[in-house]
Formats: structure tokens, sequence, C-alpha cells
């Protein structure tokens, strides 16, 4: 049971990161003394964009660097998972490989057609 929850387990995990970084930022925002919600107020209510900037670009690479270690997290405990064609560097060949089998069905289909 355990092994076919897996994926699902981690995609949620997944789905979670993004998430609680959108309401940690939130909750800085509105009630920080201190924190990156703080960072971002004090810096764009005194118009220093570029030191705003900072950490929103920081959260925004903290947020798919962690997406990007759980997505190879699930691949890795669950590399059975055939729902998903896999995306990692493999992307242009299972294409291929795709449309070479949908050519091959629609070559076949007709010839059966031209066969009746």
């Amino acid at each position: 049971m355990l092994p076919g929850a897996l994926p699902f387990i981690v995609t949620g995990l997944r789905l979670a990161v993004g998430r609680g970084l959108i309401g940690m930022v939130l909750a800085d925002l509105y009630t920080a003394i201190s924190g990156i919600g703080y960072l971002i107020v004090r810096t764009a209510s005194t118009y220093q964009v570029d030191k705003m900037f900072v950490p929103i670009v920081t959260l925004g690479l903290l947020g798919v660097t962690l997406t990007a270690l759980l997505r190879l997290l699930e691949i890795k405990v669950a590399p059975l998972d055939r729902r998903r064609e896999p995306r990692i560097d493999t992307a242009g060949r299972v294409l291929a490989r795709r449309r070479a089998r949908l050519t091959n069905q629609r070559t076949a289909v007709g010839r059966n057609c031209l066969d009746v």
C-alpha cells in the first residue's frame, strides 16, 4: 500500500513547499518585526527597489531549488511511476518516441482500412 502511495505523498510535499513559502512570506509581511517580509516592506517603503528585490529573488530561488530537490526525491523514491513521462534531460527523446508510436499506429490503421 505504501509503495503505491509514495508518488502521491512526495507530490503533496512538493506542492506544500510552495504554499508554505507563500504562507511564511505573507505572515512575515503583516506581523514581522524582523525577517524577510520585514526587509521587503522596509526597503519598499523607502523606495530602495534594488534592495527590495534581493529577498524576493532569494525566495524565488529557494522555492525553485526545494521543488527541484523534491522532484528528484520523487524520481528516486518512486521510479516506477508510469503515470508521468520523465521530464529531466530526456524530454526530447520521450516526445520522439511518442511521435513514432503515434505514426506507427496511424499507418497501421491506414493499412488495415485499405486491406478491408
